[in-house]
């Protein structure tokens, strides 16, 4: 027995040597291609170290946690944060340093898919674990992480007060400390504090030289320190302010990128290397020095298509576009720009871990990539004649609705639910008596693309942009103010430049009732309201707008067969005034409706709560659900909700609520939410309104663009139901108008503010 147990004990010392030499082998091999930007081998190494016999739970963490990296720099969320989730599991706080650990990297990857909320409960976590500890790196990385998320949601003296924290639990040479000043000059780039930024950036410079040379750490501080010195020169320049000083940034940002170059000759990181190069070319081309910024850029796609990094490569080729343009060279940047779209995938938000930066924002990274592309492409057509030329226009247009779905995947953060994804559709719908409209404005020029059945027409409008963006904000408040007649001016100027050049068109094809696909700053505009100097855009056709084409789904209904469920809310609750009208405006439809539909369900005030609203939608497949409570649209689809009794609904939730009848033969034909408001001059809110039909899994909505008083709402809205259900109703669009103008005739409700708010979103038969 003796002899058997020594026996036993060397084997299994030597299997622990072994499995130890194995971990240790298969780290580093895994580390040094997560350095060289292969993601994929470094998670087959991280995967394979799982598989060894008796880990211990800090190398189980480590090597979970560090897998979670690779899976972020491949873009599979979803593997990521099942990683970091295990990785919780398998330390059940057992192990607070590494529980802060954890938390700190949850927190990061929740801030990679802009889940600020979630992101803070982790770091939250993080600091709270690290606190009790006595590991100031542990603590520095907690506040570090926490310090980031108040930066993205602009919490600019808590995210100070954390980032100081970090600067005083690490020496000068620890990345980490370089990492906070870095982003703590985003945060005052954000803010527009140039002085404390310049400041702050040098301080970061001095921190980045305290790294030790040839390290990975040092290039990737070159590389992000400029990045930051660019766009602080960029922000001197757009202030105006007459200094010196963005002169010698750009400078500075040069020798740096230079140094960095040189770096990444030393290591087999290509994305560094595609980084480097890009950069330095950026550089140049902001300077206007093309035929430098070309060769560079070259240089940036060769070793960029060298990695799995799309996001790096779509960049890129953006860039080597965008040069291509300024060289005037056409058909090679179209080429360029086809080649940016096809890599492209705007949501997934592939950060470089721990570096923060302002411009990843979906308008500065994502939306010019489809518009410039778009330009080129009409640029070309206008050129051109017949087949050729409406081929153009119809790339062209496919680029526009890339990037409305896009917008609208990104807003919502979702890029896998069916109601997201683009569909063709039948132009043929659309005619002989509907036309759809694109205004796409350009930063020289306004293009209006009229898509008359098989045919798209382009006509271009001499109007800068930043005018145009201008009209608009005004129009869309003044036009809310019934007070006065103010908002005529700008509704006089945004007919002459969205609806004359094309009205010609549209009266010879008979066209009665028109589609606009909006973008941008249009989406705060009530179309409705233009006016031609004797009347409003409604007097002459119904007016209907989608966010996407592809995402409409037009199709005529039989509300014989229909279900109307009315769900209200009269009562003041969380804050929120009365809506003593909404008694009115249900008990109207119900009476309406009774004899015209299958049936006809309500839910009202303390009855109407998330879960009965789940309960009715379960047992029944309801055509029309109408919805007479608050509701408010936000830049933020987590910020944006309708009210129940006693909590608020958010778009996720309604979204699964509508989709538990899905399957169901009766799709949600429309959803009426007649209570609801949008944040004032906010576009990306407006977003939010325009795609909450497409969100809920509705083929249309009606919904307003601002607070009404609850009367006229069930006035206009008792009206809209009486001509959409009786025998042989009119379509939803032509309803609508009809609704609009009664209240147009009447002197008491003329003025727009009491009538052009509501919008019809989708489907417009």
């Amino acid at each position: 027995m003796p002899i058997l147990f020594i026996v036993v004990s060397i084997v299994s010392s030597f299997l622990g040597v072994t499995w130890a030499a194995d971990f240790h082998r298969l780290n580093q091999q895994a580390e040094q291609a997560f350095i060289d930007g292969d993601y994929a081998d470094a998670r087959a190494h991280w995967q394979a170290s799982l598989q060894l016999l008796d880990l211990s739970i800090t190398q189980k963490v480590d090597a979970l946690t560090r897998l979670a990296a690779a899976q972020q720099g491949q873009g599979n969320l979803q593997a990521m944060f099942s990683s970091l989730n295990q990785a919780l599991d398998v330390n059940p706080h057992r192990h607070v340093v590494q529980q802060a650990q954890i938390q700190a990297q949850l927190s990061d990857a929740w801030l990679s898919i802009d889940k600020p909320q979630a992101a803070l409960v982790a770091a939250q976590a993080a600091v709270q674990a690290a606190l009790d500890t006595d590991d100031n790196i542990a603590q520095a990385y907690a506040f570090f992480s926490r310090a980031n998320v108040y930066s993205m949601m602009l919490h600019q003296q808590k995210a100070q007060k954390d980032f100081s924290q970090v600067h005083r639990l690490l020496p000068q040479t620890h990345e980490l400390r370089f990492k906070a000043a870095l982003n703590q000059v985003d945060l005052e780039i954000e803010f527009e504090q140039l002085e404390s930024a310049q400041q702050n950036l040098q301080q970061a410079h001095h921190l980045g030289q305290q790294l030790p040379l040839s390290s990975f750490a040092q290039l990737n501080a070159l590389l992000a320190w400029s990045v930051q010195a660019q766009a602080l020169a960029q922000l001197f320049k757009d202030t105006q302010i007459h200094t010196t000083v963005p002169v010698a940034l750009l400078q500075q940002a040069e020798n740096t990128l230079r140094q960095a170059i040189q770096h990444t000759e030393k290591t087999q990181n290509r994305v560094a290397r595609a980084d480097a190069y890009g950069q330095l070319g950026h550089l140049y081309e902001t300077q206007q020095r093309y035929e430098e910024a070309l060769p560079l850029t070259q240089q940036a796609i060769f070793f960029a298509e060298q990695t799995e990094y799309a996001k790096l490569r779509y960049r890129w080729h953006w860039q080597r576009g965008r040069i291509l343009r300024a060289l005037h060279k056409r058909p090679q940047a179209i080429a360029a720009y086809h080649r940016a779209v096809r890599l492209l995938q705007p949501v997934q938000h592939d950060l470089q871990t721990g570096y923060r930066y302002a411009s990843h924002h979906f308008n500065d990274s994502v939306r010019p990539v489809y518009y410039g592309l778009a330009d080129l492409l009409l640029q070309q057509a206008a050129q051109l004649e017949g087949e050729a030329r409406q081929a153009l226009l119809r790339q062209a247009m496919d680029s526009i609705e890339k990037s409305k779905v896009a917008e609208l995947q990104n807003y919502f953060k979702d890029t896998c639910s069916a109601a997201l994804q683009p569909r063709q559709v039948d132009l043929a719908l659309v005619a002989p008596n509907s036309a759809v409209l694109y205004p796409i404005a350009l930063p020289d020029r306004l293009v209006l693309l009229l898509n008359l059945g098989d045919t798209i027409h382009q006509t271009e409008v001499p109007i800068q942009q930043t005018e145009l963006k201008t009209t608009a904000f005004i129009f869309a408040y003044d036009v809310q103010n019934r007070v006065n007649n103010r908002f005529f001016y700008a509704a006089w100027d945004l007919y002459n430049w969205l609806i004359r050049p094309v009205v010609e068109k549209l009266r010879a094809a008979q066209v009665d009732t028109l589609v606009v696909a909006p973008d941008g700053i249009f989406r705060l505009l009530p179309f409705a309201a233009l006016h031609d100097g004797k009347n409003f855009l409604i007097e002459e056709f119904a007016v209907v707008t989608t966010p996407s084409l592809t995402l409409t789904d037009p199709h005529p209904i039989n509300w014989k067969e229909a279900e109307l469920l009315l769900v209200g809310l009269s009562e003041g609750v969380q804050g929120y005034t009365a809506l003593p009208g909404v008694l009115t405006e249900l008990s109207n439809i119900q009476g309406i409706a009774q004899s015209q539909v299958s049936g006809v369900s309500q839910i009202l005030n303390q009855a109407y709560s998330v879960d009965s609203l789940t309960q009715a939608l379960k047992n029944t497949p309801y055509s029309i659900i109408h919805l007479a409570t608050h509701g408010e649209f936000n830049s933020l689809a987590a910020d944006s909700y309708l009210l129940t009794y006693g909590e608020k609904l958010q778009m996720d939730t309604l979204q699964n609520i509508i989709g538990l009848g899905r399957f169901r033969e009766t799709p949600l034909e429309l959803l009426t939410l007649s209570a609801c408001k949008t944040a004032t001059g906010d576009d990306r809110a407006a977003l939010g309104l325009a795609g909450v039909a497409i969100k809920a899994g509705a083929r249309s909505a009606l919904a307003s663009l601002w607070s009404l008083d609850d009367e006229v709402a069930a006035l206009m809205i008792t009206e809209f139901y009486q001509l959409l259900l009786q025998e042989n109703g009119m379509s939803k669009a032509k309803s609508l108008q009809q609704a609009q103008k009664s209240l147009i005739t009447q002197v008491r409700y003329e003025h727009p503010a009491y009538w052009a708010a509501f919008l019809l979103i989708g489907s417009w038969l």
